[in-house]
């Protein structure tokens, strides 16, 4: 018997050992990156509040790579960052610390693929 029918035999028995072929290690990469997330969010703050009131501006880089901006999003900078179809796909985050997707130019680069394809096979059928 096969790897695949060995394994789909103790899942449909019902036998499944927790952490079965060290799927736990996945939960500790999610707590490590929380940790982090957490520790840059930390550091952000405090590199504003060692600034003086008058200097602190609430955006910046931690570290000088990871991104922060701590200011309340408006909704042009919304627009801008995460529904902007001709900007990047990973752009500064707009609250917190880190990156987001950018959904306009996913959703942009979706729909191109999606016309190519359905273009490449009219022809074939």
């Amino acid at each position: 018997m096969g790897h695949k029918k060995k394994a789909a035999a103790v899942v449909a028995s019902g036998k499944v050992r927790k952490n079965h072929c060290r799927c736990h290690h996945h939960k500790h990469h999610g707590h490590l990156l929380s940790l982090l997330a957490l520790g840059a969010l930390a550091a952000a703050i405090h590199k504003e509040l060692s600034k003086p009131a008058h200097s602190r501006e609430w955006h910046g880089h931690v570290a000088g790579v990871v991104p922060y901006d701590l200011r309340v999003p408006t909704v042009d900078k919304i627009k801008d960052r995460v529904l902007n179809p001709d900007g990047p796909v990973i752009v500064p985050t707009t609250f917190g610390v880190g990156w987001d997707a950018n959904l306009g130019r996913i959703a942009k680069e979706v729909r191109s693929y999606s016309e190519s394809r359905n273009g490449d096979t009219e022809g074939t059928e």
